[in-house]
């Protein structure tokens, strides 16, 4: 049995994911009080399918994630690791990082030289290490289109950049479609509003909102192709 991990954004409550309460009981329950590491990452080790949002690069929020990895990976079967980090096209180094040809330095200057993502790896190298040593339980997966695509969408049209990404999407995909939760979350990002105090979304944003949605049916693809690999 293979097991999935990946970051993506935060779903609504009462969908598909419903959040920590799953791990750790109702806020009535749980409000103030201490978790106990241990037994919320034997929870969280148990699904087949974990996502964990982050600011990224920050070494607590890392250290967290590699704990999860850890406690995931000690359990039958292969661990996919999906990163936004990495776009598609920085497999490869992933792979030759992973198989012990190139360090984390070199790896790093790689990724950099292709340069469509821009993330501080530094605060990852603990995690990363983690997975190089043990590659029969671990494997690391670049989860990202790269940003070519998104600026193409915002420069030319959604249907060219469709059209030019179509290898890293679902065959047949034609079109972008969000929800007004998901834009009213997004739009609240970038301006600022605060989503609880009912002042509706500005529509400015929607054009970045479907370069966000690019991004995110590729990673969705990505991940909907190693769950029906394994």
């Amino acid at each position: 049995m293979h097991r999935i991990i990946g970051a993506l954004s935060a779903t609504h409550r009462g969908g598909i994911y419903s959040g920590l309460d799953r791990f750790v009981g109702a806020k009535e329950e749980t409000y103030g009080q201490d978790l106990e590491t241990s037994s919320f990452l034997d929870s969280i080790a148990k699904c087949r399918l974990v996502f964990l949002g982050e600011i990224h690069s920050v070494p607590q929020i890392v250290s967290f994630q590699g704990s999860v990895m850890s406690k995931m990976a000690s359990l039958p079967g292969k661990l996919h690791v999906i990163f936004e980090h990495f776009s598609f096209e920085m497999q490869e180094i992933l792979e030759e990082y992973q198989s012990n040809r190139i360090t984390f330095d070199e790896m790093v200057d790689r990724y950099k030289q292709i340069g469509t993502e821009n993330h501080n790896l530094q605060p990852y190298k603990p995690l990363l290490e983690k997975a190089k040593q043990d590659p029969s339980s671990v494997k690391l997966h670049a989860g990202f289109i790269p940003r070519t695509y998104a600026r193409q969408l915002m420069k030319e049209s959604e249907s060219a950049a469709l059209k030019s990404a179509a290898p890293w999407l679902r065959p047949n995909t034609t079109l972008l479609e969000g929800n007004d939760f998901h834009y009213n979350l997004f739009e609240s990002m970038l301006s600022g509003r605060n989503i609880h105090h009912g002042k509706p979304p500005q529509e400015q944003f929607q054009k970045i909102f479907k370069a966000q949605l690019l991004k995110d049916v590729a990673m969705a693809h990505k991940i909907n192709s190693l769950i029906r690999e394994s």
